[in-house]
C-alpha cells in the first residue's frame, strides 16, 4: 500500500502532519480517513472529530511551490 505525507486540520482545528495511504488516484483510502478519527478523538467529550483540510506534501517539487500551497492552506483557499 503506498502512503504519503499530509498536512491535516481537523474540524476541531487541531493540526497533525500525518503519513497516510493513498488510493490510485491519490486520495486519502477509508483506512486513513479512520487513521484521522482517532488522532483527533477526544475521550473527555467522546467526539471523534474529522478531517477538514488536507494537503499532500509531497505533491509539490519545490520548496516555493510547498510554501505557497501552505500559505493558502493556512487561508483556507484549497
Amino acid at each position: 500500500m503506498k502512503t504519503n505525507t499530509f498536512l491535516i486540520r481537523a474540524t476541531s482545528g487541531r493540526e497533525a502532519v500525518m503519513r497516510l495511504p493513498i488510493g490510485r488516484y491519490g486520495a486519502i483510502t477509508q483506512k486513513g480517513r479512520d487513521i484521522i478519527g482517532k488522532r483527533f478523538y477526544e475521550g473527555g467529550t467522546n467526539t471523534t472529530h474529522n478531517m477538514k483540510y488536507a494537503l499532500n506534501l509531497e505533491a509539490f517539487s519545490n520548496g516555493k511551490e510547498l510554501a505557497e500551497a501552505i500559505e493558502k492552506y493556512n487561508k483556507n483557499i484549497l
